[in-house]
């Protein structure tokens, strides 16, 4: 009983999220997005994560290029894989998604996690760009995304 009501806990925190930080929300500051990503880190404690649909994760876009990824500018992920659009970095060790996991990110699309990122922590991911001009666009917001695999 104690799992189910986590669970509902769970989704209740991202329903809240949803409704002040949604797809569309551009924070103010850091600091806003990491305020609702403690919040939903506490909820999601001791719960498993193959019991939820989809994770609220802080999202950044990011240019394979020197003006973001500079000194690690020579287009190839840690996975080897050619950085373009679909290529998704990811914090393997203490976040929700794994290296090789295909996902959907809402507003972005299909992508490969296959990259990290020394500012990627936890529920970050950095979604690659063609452009820096896509990139900034995308700027830093809150998306759901689902693991496909």
């Amino acid at each position: 009983m104690k799992r189910l009501l986590d669970i509902v806990f769970v989704c209740m925190v991202s329903i809240v999220l949803l409704a002040v930080g949604s797809v569309d929300y551009k924070a103010n500051s850091d600091k806003d997005i990491q305020t609702y990503q403690q919040t939903l880190e506490q909820a999601v404690k001791g719960v498993n994560l193959k019991d939820i649909d989809h994770f609220l994760v802080t999202t950044t876009g990011y240019y394979p290029g020197p003006e973001c990824c500079e000194p690690f500018d020579d287009g190839v992920t840690a996975m080897g894989v050619e950085a373009q659009r679909g290529v998704i970095a990811i914090d393997d060790k203490n976040g929700p998604f794994k290296m090789g996991d295909i996902v959907y990110v809402e507003g972005y699309g299909y992508g490969l996690c296959c990259d990290r990122g020394s500012a990627i922590k936890r529920w970050r991911a950095d979604l690659c760009f063609d452009t820096i001009e896509e990139a900034e666009e995308w700027g830093l917001k809150l998306a759901k995304m689902w693991k496909v695999n």
